[in-house]
């Protein structure tokens, strides 16, 4: 959310998404070997290792509660697998509410947090997470109460145009945007599980955890829904 008694006007939106976007390509422009950042992280089976281990953390943190169209999702994610067509360094949580941006007007980025899951590996990856967290007021009332954002306010660009400008800036392509786009939220999913399993078996109290079961089979079905759009 904006403090309170900003005055928002779609321009900010649009000038946010583009700073955003802008920080995102300049991060992948990073040569990771020149800048000695290479030892971050093992490239070679990145994408697949990384299929693999939330499809794992998602069964080990399974709970009594049936949550439609997992296997599905999980088998499909499995099978697409694309092939990396290029490495760098990654920030492995790129998101709006990572960066800070600088008051009064709230536009440029001053900072960028949180670096503790940065490594070496496909850069799109980052785009796809960056994107789960966009939520866009056309998703689903479940999805927009699960992650309140300002992106759905006007002027905003939509995750689509997030993408296509990303492309623009680096030249890459999004043949692929699709896995990366499902992978993310399905991440999403499962890192709400591992919380909702604790709070399950009375591990943590939160009442806000309570919750967790209903957003976990939102985010399944919405990535349901994206891996089988055309």
């Amino acid at each position: 959310a904006f403090p309170a008694g900003f005055a928002y006007a779609p321009e900010v939106g649009r000038a946010i998404s583009e700073r955003a976007i802008q920080a995102l390509a300049e991060l992948h422009a990073v040569d990771p070997v020149a800048s000695g950042l290479i030892q971050f992280g093992k490239p070679e089976g990145f994408l697949r290792r990384q299929v693999d281990g939330w499809i794992e953390r998602f069964h080990r943190s399974r709970t009594d509660e049936d949550v439609p169209h997992a296997d599905a999702v999980m088998a499909w994610l499995s099978g697409h697998v694309p092939e990396s067509r290029d490495v760098t360094f990654i920030h492995n949580d790129f998101k709006l509410n990572n960066m800070l941006f600088a008051p009064p007007a709230y536009q440029d980025i001053m900072g960028i947090v949180d670096w503790e899951m940065a490594t070496v590996g496909d850069p799109l990856l980052d785009l796809g997470v960056m994107l789960s967290y966009w939520t866009e007021p056309s998703d689903p009332p479940s999805l927009r109460a699960l992650f309140p954002s300002v992106t759905t306010l006007e002027g905003f660009y939509s995750r689509r145009e997030m993408a296509e400008r990303y492309a623009d800036l680096t030249g890459r392509s999004m043949h692929d945007m699709k896995f990366y786009y499902v992978f993310g939220v399905f991440k999403l999913a499962v890192i709400l599980q591992q919380i909702y399993v604790r709070y399950k078996m009375g591990k943590t109290s939160d009442a806000r955890f309570a919750r967790f079961g209903d957003g976990i089979r939102a985010l399944v079905e919405h990535a349901k829904v994206e891996m089988e759009r055309s």
